[in-house]
């Protein structure tokens, strides 16, 4: 009679949960890059005075006006750009 042998791995079950450290440093991380994407953009373009040639100082005004950001100039710039695609240094 042959014999038949039967090999039975266990696999552990990962729990998929987020680690809050993990996802606290991630949040940091994002923050962090995009302050110093405005940083960058507001040397670029003038300093703190100065403004983006795609996102004028009066259309960010009328939304700080109309509480529909809280962001200061150069974050909103940073927020608009990278949520519509433009280069940061598109200045055509």
């Amino acid at each position: 009679m042959p014999t038949t042998t039967t090999t039975t791995t266990m696999e552990s079950t990962t729990n998929h949960k987020a680690d809050p450290v993990v996802t606290t440093l991630a949040r940091l991380a994002a923050e962090l890059t995009h302050t110093l994407e405005a940083i960058d953009l507001s040397n670029h373009y003038g300093g703190p005075w100065g403004e983006h040639p795609h996102h004028e100082v009066g259309d960010w005004a009328e939304e700080v006006a109309s509480e529909s950001t809280r962001l200061g100039y150069w974050e909103w710039v940073t927020n608009r750009i990278n949520s519509g695609g433009f280069n940061l240094d598109d200045d055509s």
